[in-house]
């Protein structure tokens, strides 16, 4: 059995102890944030939208059982890309697939966020995404100092030819977009998974723009906060 089969047999065997063993057994450690999301995609110029996603192309993936986030990702199906969206407290990811017979570069380098409490857009910057071999290898403490030493930075192009599939995550400085400093504005106490606000009906937008056989286009991803959720995770 590895580390990680061996963590979640502990975990699971961990509830059914005596109640007197509970409380040395499980810590509390962080609270994970998840959210259903409403999609909508468009491509816009000075004039205004020159097309915009329809119903039938999003939909939500299927969340496997033995997920804990109840909500699975918004997936937008268009002729040319897919791109799958989710998103937590501290940023979202996006899984892209170039379905079309052209390369496809999607500028994440120049790409820009909006929301509803921040309409105008500032630059995407994200903290260097997390590795968890590294952070066992500097020891915790260590390497949350190093992450935040290194700062937010711009994302990088991200070019995919047909057929081939890619996810980008984005850990950004949510302040700049919700007073909450979180995703969708919503807030809890540490170590208590209750949100209030629930963020319900906030919206962030992605302006990214895409290359395509010698043309550009500047796509609007709108994710909107439909449900969202709280759950404490234990170590």
């Amino acid at each position: 059995m590895n580390p990680s089969q061996m963590r979640i047999a502990f975990l699971v065997w961990c509830p059914l102890v005596a109640i007197t063993l509970l409380a040395g057994c499980l810590n509390p450690s962080a609270i994970i944030v998840g959210f259903d999301i409403d999609l909508h995609v468009a491509s816009v110029g000075p004039a205004g939208p020159h097309w915009a996603s329809r119903a039938e192309e999003i939909s939500k993936t299927v969340r496997k059982p033995i997920e804990l986030d109840p909500f699975g990702n918004t997936v937008y199906r268009g002729p040319m890309f897919e791109a799958g969206f989710g998103a937590s407290k501290g940023g979202f990811g996006v899984s892209l697939t170039n379905t079309g017979t052209h390369k496809i570069c999607f500028r994440f380098d120049e790409a820009r966020l909006s929301s509803n409490f921040q309409q105008v857009s500032v630059s995407l910057k994200s903290w260097p995404a997390p590795d968890l071999d590294e952070e066992r290898r500097m020891g915790m403490a260590r390497y949350a100092a190093s992450r935040r030493a290194a700062g937010r930075q711009l994302l990088p192009a991200t070019c995919l030819a047909p057929g081939e599939e890619r996810t980008i995550y984005s850990y950004s400085d949510m302040k700049e977009l919700f007073p909450n400093s979180m995703m969708f504005n919503v807030a809890h106490l540490q170590h208590v998974p209750e949100l209030n606000p629930n963020g319900v009906g906030n919206w962030v937008k992605l302006h990214l723009p895409i290359e395509v056989a010698g043309r550009r286009e500047n796509l609007e991803f709108t994710m909107t906060a439909k449900r969202s959720y709280a759950r404490a995770s234990y170590y």
